[in-house]
């Protein structure tokens, strides 16, 4: 991802954990749950084998969120080439339309002018 994307996901984040009520509740509730944690008396294999969950679990929470977000922004991107496409399917049926009725109008010209043209040559033959 490049450090553009990546910088505003972050400030969405940012944005998210200031703002978000049930964000700021689980964040109260993760620190005095660390803090009774480390009250425990466990042995270290035990405070270990804790660690290493939470981790892991941190950890695909965190994998989880950047996928989805990737998912998100992939979505968006098809949906910003789509309506481009459009866009310029809409201008060129509009180029389109423009050069079939000047085509039209040019063709009547020119059949009127072979019309009259013809007249003509029947008045210079009848003579």
């Amino acid at each position: 991802m490049s450090k553009k994307l990546e910088k505003l996901r972050w400030r969405a984040e940012d944005r998210i954990y200031r703002k978000d009520e049930w964000v700021r509740q689980d964040t109260d509730e993760l620190l005095g749950l660390e803090q009774k944690l480390n009250e425990m008396e466990l042995s270290e294999k035990d405070r270990k084998v804790v660690d290493d969950y939470t981790a892991c679990m941190e950890s695909k929470q965190d994998r989880m969120g950047y996928l989805l977000y990737e998912a998100g922004m992939k979505d968006a991107r098809r949906k910003m080439r789509i309506r481009k496409a459009v866009c310029r399917i809409s201008f060129a049926a509009a180029v389109a339309a423009i050069l079939v009725i000047w085509h039209e109008k040019t063709l009547d010209k020119l059949q009127e002018i072979l019309h009259m043209l013809y007249w003509e040559m029947d008045e210079d033959e009848q003579e």
